[in-house]
């Protein structure tokens, strides 16, 4: 086998490995994130989203919703709604919660808990965001995929 083929292989088997561990199997109680993905700034804060799945016997979605850069968040101006998907479809989705604390650096919520039956789970979120008159909606990347 030439250099140019041995090279190619170990590529491709290096890209096989990275694309087959994006599929965790959800057996062993397992928490995997999607990116961060960032918006704003909405009334003068910029901020940062992002999703989760996990299951230890239950599936479970969230949302974690940050100030970009250690500011915080006032009370009531952030919110967040989780949904989990099995196999591309919707399964279960939370209503939208608006954190109420008097300020944040951050929080996790928008919690929803549901077991669909065996399949590829994901979830994707949806947080809020006051801009001084109502809330700008933004979605969360969707996580990784967990096998149940």
């Amino acid at each position: 086998m030439g250099l140019l083929m041995r090279r190619t292989a170990v590529v491709l088997a290096t890209l096989f490995t990275v694309l087959a561990g994006s599929v965790v199997s959800a057996d062993a109680g397992v928490t995997d994130y999607s990116i961060w993905l960032y918006y704003g700034p909405v009334a003068g804060i910029t901020y940062q989203n992002q999703s989760s799945i996990s299951t230890n016997s239950i599936m479970t979605g969230g949302v974690t919703v940050e100030p970009k850069n250690g500011a915080t968040i006032p009370g009531g101006w952030s919110g967040g709604q989780a949904s989990i998907y099995l196999n591309g479809a919707l399964c279960s989705s939370a209503a939208m919660y608006y954190y109420p604390d008097s300020t944040a650096y951050g929080w996790s919520g928008g919690i929803t808990v549901r077991n669909c039956g065996s399949g590829n789970y994901t979830a994707r979120g949806s947080t809020a965001a006051y801009n001084g008159s109502g809330y700008n909606y933004y979605y969360t990347a969707t996580s990784p995929i967990l096998t149940h």
